[in-house]
């Protein structure tokens, strides 16, 4: 059996860190490392993270100060010791007990680099939005755009640690990020034929855009184009974007 770092990381989300500790800790077939990841918060979450150790003492836990979310992926990523490793942020839960059990069948036969699935996302009440369902592995596809949901992969440790792992200078788009240089490396991904994770969704459309433009940033640093090839990748997010907020017009309007 394959084994699985799990790791979290949070700054002042005390109730989301406690429904994703929940989810990890309620697997019926536990993570073999659970490492939590603070960044200095001053919500309670310092408390919970504690208490979280103390019933459960093989669970590491940090809380300092970090230089943003990609440092502190990497801090979990040099304490993590399994054979793959997740990234379930604060917020962001397994989406039943049943997850690692399945997902493990799936790692002591594949031969990808790293394995993603489908995922829910949800409101701050746990309430489903949408389901997305993202397509099968495709190096040109993803050169495209990023269908990949962060919270639903596995990643092998060894393989992240030879790519470098997440790169500090991307606020936003550093899984993404990842994947385009995994790709370019040769790494190429699996899909999983589930829902692995609920993911708590921002659902506003200025972050969104943000969050388009750091992928498009990424994308052009890691596959360059030409002034055509650079003009029609920034239609195609504006596009994107623009498809994004009329959904949320619509999902609010109902």
């Amino acid at each position: 059996m394959r084994t699985v770092s799990v790791v979290t990381i949070g700054l002042n989300a005390l109730e989301g860190l406690r429904s994703t500790i929940g989810s990890v800790l309620g697997q019926s077939s536990r993570a073999d490392e659970y490492i939590l990841v603070d960044g200095g918060s001053t919500d309670g979450s310092v408390d919970l993270l504690r208490d979280v150790h103390r019933e459960n003492p093989s669970v590491t836990v940090v809380s300092e100060p970090d230089r943003g979310i990609a440092d502190a992926m990497n801090k979990g990523l040099r304490l993590a010791s399994g054979e793959w490793v997740c990234h379930l942020h604060a917020g962001d839960a397994f989406h039943d007990p049943l997850v690692l059990e399945e997902v493990r069948r799936t790692l002591a036969e594949t031969s990808a680099g790293f394995v993603y699935a489908a995922c829910r996302y949800v409101d701050e009440q746990g309430r489903p939005i949408r389901d997305w369902d993202p397509p099968k592995y495709d190096a040109r596809r993803l050169g495209i755009r990023n269908f990949i949901p962060h919270p639903t992969v596995f990643f092998r440790r060894d393989l992240m640690e030879q790519l470098g792992g997440f790169d500090s200078g991307v606020r936003i788009a550093m899984d993404y990020d990842l994947w385009l240089r995994a790709s370019k490396a040769g790494i190429h991904g699996e899909k999983i034929q589930r829902i692995v994770a609920d993911v708590l969704d921002g659902g506003l459309s200025a972050d969104r855009w943000k969050m388009l433009m750091d992928d498009r940033r990424v994308r052009l640093r890691n596959l360059p184009k030409g002034p055509f090839g650079r003009s029609l990748d920034y239609g195609i997010t504006v596009a994107r974007y623009l498809k994004n907020r009329s959904k949320e017009t619509r999902s609010h309007a109902s």
